[in-house]
C-alpha cells in the first residue's frame, strides 16, 4: 500500500470537545464533545432555533415572578440565556443561583451554577483562543493560554474544577465524569497533554464502574484523539477501536462517525491515504452536517497529498455547498482555513448571509464572530474601509460581551488597517487600547515596540 507524507491541518484536535460559542463548551465554534449536559445545544442551528429574541426577557420575568428564590429557575433561564448567545444574562443567572446555593447551604446547587459559568467564560475565550494557528498570531503558544491573567480559560478553568470538586464530594459520579472530560478538553486546548490524559482517564474509569457504554466509547475517542495529536498512533487506534466497538454496539450513528474520523486522521497521520479515503467515506455516509464538513476538508487535503486535483476540487464545493446552507456555523468551525490562505468565496458569501440572521436573532456572540471575519477578509483583500467597519462594530459587541481578550485582538487588527494607510499616530492609538484591554498580550507589546509608538 503506498505511504504518503501529508500535511496536517488541526486534525481532530477538537473531538475531546472544546467548543466556542457552542455551549457543550460553546455555540458557534465547536469540536463536538459527546459527554455534553443535554439541555445544551451543539451548533449554532441548534442555538438560533431555540428561542425567539424576547424569550429570555419573558424568562427572566418568570424567574423572577413565580420562583426568584428557586435555584432550579436561574439554570433553566441561564441555559436560555445560553442559547440565545446572551453571555451576560446567562453570567447573570448562573451568579443568582450560585449566591442562592451559598444562602442555603446547597452544594449541589453550587456545583452546577459554577459549571455554568464556566461553560460562559469558555464561550467568552473566543474562537481565536482555540485555534493554534490563531494563537501563534498573538504572540501565545498552546502552552500558555491558559496561564495569561486576565484569560477566560482561567475563569472557565477555576469554574470547572469548582464544579468538580463539589460534584466529587458529592458523590456524583455521573456529573463528576462530565467535569473531568470538560477540564481534559481545556488542557487538551492548552497544549497539557498529560494533564488531559489523567482527566479522561478518570473519566472512564468512572462510566467504567457505572457501565455507561456510551460515555465510555466517547472517554475512548477522547484518548485517540489526544495519542494521535500526541503522535502515539498505535495508542490511538488501539482507543479508537474500542470506540467503535461500543458505538456499533449501541447503534450510536452520530458517534461512530466521530469515532471513524479520528480513526482515519491516525491513518493519514501514518500516510496511508488508502486506508485513511476509505474510513473517512464510512464516515461521510453517517454524519451530520457538522462532520460531513470537517470530513470534506479533510478529504480535499489527502486529494491533494495525493495530487488528484479533480477530487480535491469537488470536496472544496461540496465544503462550499455545506457552508452556504449552515452559514457562520460551519465557517468558523474551522478557522484555521482562513489563516492557511484558503477562505473561499462561497464560505465569505456564507458568512455575508449569517450577518442579518444573527442579527434579527439577537445572537450577539454568532454576529460578532462573523463581523471580525469579514474584517479580515476585507483587510487580506487591502480594502481598509470595509476592514475597519467590521473590526469596530466587533468591537462593540465584544465590549458588551465582556471578552476583553477579543476587544485587544480586534485593536490590533485596527491598528494593522491604519499602518497599511500609512497613519502611524491612529496605528498606535489602536495598539494601545488594545494593550490597555488585555496587558498581557505580549503581540500588542510587541506591535507597540516595532511601531515605533510612545511607551503606554
Amino acid at each position: 500500500m503506498a505511504r504518503h507524507r501529508v500535511r496536517q491541518r488541526g486534525g481532530v484536535l477538537g473531538y475531546a470537545g472544546l467548543c466556542v460559542a457552542v455551549l457543550g463548551l460553546g455555540f458557534l465554534v465547536c469540536t463536538p464533545t459527546w459527554a455534553q449536559s443535554q439541555d445544551m445545544p451543539t451548533t449554532a442551528k441548534t442555538a438560533t432555533k431555540a428561542r425567539a429574541p424576547s424569550a429570555s426577557k419573558a424568562g427572566g420575568q418568570r424567574a423572577e415572578t413565580l420562583s426568584p428564590k428557586r435555584p432550579e429557575a436561574w439554570r433553566r433561564l441561564g441555559l436560555l440565556e445560553l442559547q440565545g448567545g446572551n453571555l451576560a444574562g446567562a453570567q447573570a443567572s448562573f451568579e443568582r443561583m450560585l449566591a442562592l446555593g451559598s444562602e442555603r447551604g446547597d452544594k449541589a446547587a453550587i456545583a452546577t451554577a459554577a459549571y455554568g459559568l464556566g461553560g460562559v467564560h469558555a464561550v467568552r475565550a473566543g474562537w481565536m483562543g482555540t485555534d493554534a494557528k490563531v494563537a501563534a498570531m498573538w504572540g501565545a503558544s498552546p502552552k500558555n493560554l491558559m496561564n495569561s491573567g486576565d484569560s477566560e480559560f482561567v475563569k472557565a478553568k477555576a469554574m470547572f474544577e469548582k464544579s468538580l470538586a463539589l460534584n466529587k464530594a458529592l458523590g456524583r459520579n455521573q456529573d463528576t465524569a462530565v467535569g473531568y472530560v470538560r477540564l481534559g478538553a481545556l488542557y487538551r486546548r492548552d497544549g497539557d497533554l498529560d494533564r488531559a490524559e489523567a482527566m479522561f482517564k478518570q473519566s472512564l474509569a468512572l462510566n467504567k464502574a457505572s457501565r455507561r457504554r456510551k460515555e465510555m466509547a466517547a472517554d475512548y475517542s477522547h484518548l485517540g484523539g489526544l495519542y494521535q495529536a500526541r503522535g502515539d498512533l498505535d495508542r490511538a487506534e488501539t482507543m479508537i477501536r474500542q470506540a467503535l466497538a461500543l458505538c456499533t454496539s449501541l447503534q450510536l450513528k452520530t458517534e461512530l462517525a466521530r469515532s471513524y474520523i479520528v480513526l482515519a486522521a491516525v491513518y493519514k497521520s501514518r500516510g496511508e491515504l488508502d486506508r485513511a479515503e476509505a474510513i473517512y467515506k464510512q464516515a461521510l455516509a453517517l454524519a451530520d452536517t457538522q462532520e460531513r464538513y470537517t470530513i470534506t476538508l479533510d478529504l480535499e487535503d489527502l486529494y491533494r497529498a495525493r495530487g488528484d486535483k479533480e477530487q480535491m476540487q469537488r470536496m472544496r464545493a461540496d465544503a462550499d455547498a455545506l457552508a452556504k446552507e449552515w452559514g457562520s456555523s460551519l465557517i468558523i468551525f474551522r478557522p484555521s482555513l482562513y489563516l492557511s490562505g484558503r477562505f473561499s468565496k462561497g464560505q465569505t458569501e456564507a458568512l455575508q448571509k449569517a450577518v442579518p440572521l444573527e442579527k434579527a436573532l439577537g445572537h450577539d456572540v454568532g454576529l460578532a464572530t462573523s463581523y471580525t471575519l469579514l474584517g479580515l477578509h476585507h483587510l487580506r483583500r487591502d480594502e481598509l474601509d470595509g476592514a475597519e467597519r467590521m473590526f469596530k462594530d466587533a468591537v462593540v459587541l465584544n465590549e458588551a460581551l465582556g471578552r476583553q481578550d477579543e476587544v485587544a485582538r480586534l485593536y490590533a487588527e485596527l491598528g494593522r488597517v491604519e499602518q497599511k494607510r500609512g497613519d502611524k499616530a491612529q496605528a498606535c492609538a489602536h495598539f494601545r487600547k488594545g494593550a490597555e484591554a488585555f496587558p498581557n498580550s505580549r503581540t500588542l507589546i510587541d506591535l507597540l515596540n516595532r511601531g515605533g509608538c510612545a511607551e503606554r
